[in-house]
């Protein structure tokens, strides 16, 4: 088993480490050429993609080396949270349950302290003396019993605009209908315009 002051080593074979080192290096000089690199000709287009292709092929090998490296730590996770899910899933369910009863029985137990207390004003109110005791507090060591507002909402288009916020997905989903040469429907409070988007092979 593991202790709390365990620690896992990533093992990567020392040749790997020192080459994936170097090219970070290398490429974060590439990184910055990229952002200097101006794309406003046809031969700079040309230029540019050349240079996104081959990028593009070094990615992909570091990538094929990173997941021969993080695809069995992966599955050893994998396995090992089915295999301890076995155990938490139904200690933290009954956990769950048991945390639930003692909320609701600390929120039951300040509505009727609170109930009592205007009962008892009111009686004051009226010039009567309350004979009604007041419920104590519940109290266990080491619990702290208190309310918060909490909210359910049971109609989303009653909700005030204010609390709630736009759908990207969705905006984008209705422009997915139209052609660049097509112009979009306007949307209320939505700046839609073109841009350009690459797709290199």
């Amino acid at each position: 088993m593991f202790s709390s002051g365990d620690s896992v080593t990533l093992s990567i074979p020392e040749d790997v480490r020192k080459d994936i080192q170097a090219q970070g290096t290398g490429y974060t000089r590439f990184a910055a050429l990229a952002r200097a690199c101006r794309v406003s000709s046809p031969a700079e287009l040309e230029q540019a993609t050349e240079l996104y292709r081959a990028a593009r092929e070094k990615e992909r090998a570091i990538d094929a080396v990173r997941t021969s490296i993080t695809k069995p730590m992966l599955e050893a996770k994998r396995n090992a949270d089915e295999f301890f899910a076995g155990a938490l899933k139904p200690l933290r369910d009954g956990m769950a349950v048991l945390k639930m009863k003692i909320d609701q029985y600390g929120a039951e137990n300040q509505a009727r302290r609170v109930e009592q207390m205007r009962t008892a004003a009111a009686a004051l109110a009226s010039g009567t003396i309350p004979t009604a005791i007041v419920e104590a507090p519940a109290q266990v060591e080491g619990v702290s019993l208190r309310q918060e507002w909490a909210f359910e909402v049971t109609d989303p288009a009653l909700v005030e605009r204010g609390l709630c916020s736009p759908d990207p997905e969705k905006i984008a989903h209705v422009l997915k209908a139209y052609q660049p040469h097509e112009t979009p429907h306007p949307i209320p409070g939505v700046r839609v315009f073109l841009r350009g988007k690459s797709v290199i092979r």
